[in-house]
């Protein structure tokens, strides 16, 4: 018998929720966190809600770049509702990953339009890069060296 074939169910995809924290795909139980429910997996429904919290924010913030560095129009609501975050590190990290996108914005516009200054930029950009660890705390330090 032909005819149309017959799809997955709606209620199977739906059923497939991933942990904020981990990324795990089996995360079944929701539990509150600071008023906002969040759905974790056996393994983080142990972690303190502090840590939750950080952790589901840090991960926010790695999903808000692509992969060579950039925040893309859309994820800058995202990032800018974390730099006003609870946690003072998510706050110190989301600021040097905004700062990081605007140097690498004007380096990208200044290499296409063929800026003579692009040089100059370049080697402000390195010197930036390399003080990153001089202003971010021990923790937040430890979390960038996994963006890189």
């Amino acid at each position: 018998m032909h005819g149309r074939q017959k799809r997955g169910s709606k209620q199977s995809k739906q059923d497939r929720v991933s942990c904020p924290v981990c990324g795990a795909t089996n995360a079944s139980h929701l539990i509150r966190i600071f008023n906002k429910l969040l759905p974790l997996c056996d393994s983080c429904i142990h972690m303190s809600e502090e840590d939750v919290d950080y952790l589901a924010a840090v991960a926010e913030i790695r999903r808000c770049r692509t992969w060579d560095g950039f925040i893309p129009r859309k994820k800058r609501k995202t990032l800018d509702k974390l730099l006003h975050h609870r946690n003072s590190a998510v706050v110190e990290l989301a600021t040097e990953i905004s700062a990081e996108d605007q140097f690498r914005c004007r380096l990208s516009k200044a290499s296409r339009e063929r800026d003579p200054e692009f040089p100059h930029m370049e080697i402000e950009f390195q010197n930036w890069w390399e003080g990153r660890h001089e202003r971010l705390s021990r923790q937040s330090a430890e979390v960038l060296e996994e963006f890189v």
